[in-house]
């Protein structure tokens, strides 16, 4: 997995995500966009078919106790259908960006 900052509020992430160490990766580029006062952040994610349970409790507690405004895009539908079996497509303002 890549992970790339792009400006104040963007993270784009390249490959699978599918381990510990890729969670924390993601978890520390985000607290560090927060950090830096972002209250709005952009999660683009390229073409990783998974998320980790890791990922996806950062990512609530991100939303629900630091009230930062989450938009996620994703371009694997595979991704996508698993955000959607979990409910979780309204709470991370997530859409599917078709190829």
């Amino acid at each position: 997995m890549l992970i790339e900052q792009s400006g104040n509020r963007e993270v784009i992430i390249t490959g699978n995500i599918k381990s510990v160490d890729d969670s924390i990766l993601i978890k520390n580029t985000i607290n560090d966009l927060v950090a830096q006062g972002s209250r709005s952040i952009h999660l683009k994610i390229k073409d990783s078919l998974s998320l980790t349970s890791t990922a996806i409790g950062f990512l609530m507690k991100l939303v629900h106790q630091q009230r930062v405004q989450l938009m996620v895009s994703v371009e694997d539908r595979r991704l996508y259908a698993l955000l959607e079996d979990l409910c979780l497509l309204e709470v991370f303002n997530v859409r599917l960006v078709e190829q």
